[in-house]
C-alpha cells in the first residue's frame, strides 16, 4: 500500500489523499485550502457543484493525473465529510470517477 499526500501535509485544510494497492487508486477528500479567497464551493461562477470542469488548470487545485487532469485512472473518490477543506474541489474532478460521502 502507498500513501500520496497531494494537499495538505504543510497546511490545515485542502486535504487531498492518494492510497494505492497494486492497480487500485483512491482519493481521500479533494479540498480547498482554508486560505482559499473564492466562494467555498470551488469558485465556479454559475455552478451548483456541476462537476463539468475536467481538466482542470486552475492554480488551486492540485495536478493528480487522473484525477483533475487526464492520465491514468482513479477508481474511487472517498469524502470524508462535506466541509469545503475536504470536498471543495469536486467539481473540478473527473465526473466519471464515483464518489462515495455522507
Amino acid at each position: 500500500m502507498k500513501f500520496i499526500i497531494h494537499r495538505g501535509s504543510k497546511e490545515i485544510g485542502g486535504s487531498c489523499v492518494e492510497v494505492t494497492a497494486g492497480n487500485t487508486r483512491i482519493i481521500l477528500d479533494v479540498g480547498l485550502p482554508l486560505d482559499y479567497p473564492g466562494d467555498k464551493l470551488g469558485d465556479v461562477k454559475g455552478s451548483k457543484l456541476a462537476r463539468n470542469h475536467f481538466p482542470s488548470s486552475a492554480a488551486h487545485v492540485p495536478k493528480v493525473p487522473g484525477l483533475f487532469q487526464a492520465g491514468t485512472s482513479v477508481d474511487a473518490i472517498l469524502i470524508s465529510h462535506a466541509h469545503a477543506d475536504h470536498a471543495g474541489l469536486l467539481n473540478q474532478a473527473n465526473p466519471k470517477i464515483p464518489v462515495y460521502c455522507t
